[in-house]
C-alpha cells in the first residue's frame, strides 16, 4: 500500500474539507495561523534566508527549514 505524503498546508486544507478543524491553543485554527504566516512570517523569513545565505551556523538553515514546514 502506497503511503499518502502532504504538506502541512495541505494537512490541514484536506481536513477542513472533510469537516474536521486543526486547532492551536493560541491561534485558533491552523489556518489562521498559516494565514498570519503567509502574510508577516514569510517575507521576514524570505528576506533572513537570503542575508543568512552565507552564514555558517544554525542561522543558515533557520529559515530554511521554517519556510519548508509552512510551505
Amino acid at each position: 500500500m502506497a503511503t499518502l505524503k502532504y504538506t502541512l498546508r495541505q494537512l490541514v486544507e484536506t481536513s477542513e474539507q472533510t469537516g474536521m478543524q486543526v486547532t492551536s491553543e493560541n491561534w485558533g485554527s491552523i489556518r489562521d495561523f498559516l494565514l498570519y504566516f503567509d502574510r508577516h512570517y514569510k517575507p521576514l523569513l524570505e528576506q533572513l534566508k537570503q542575508e543568512w545565505s552565507c552564514e555558517q551556523d544554525a542561522k543558515r538553515f533557520l529559515a530554511q527549514d521554517i519556510l519548508e514546514i509552512f510551505k
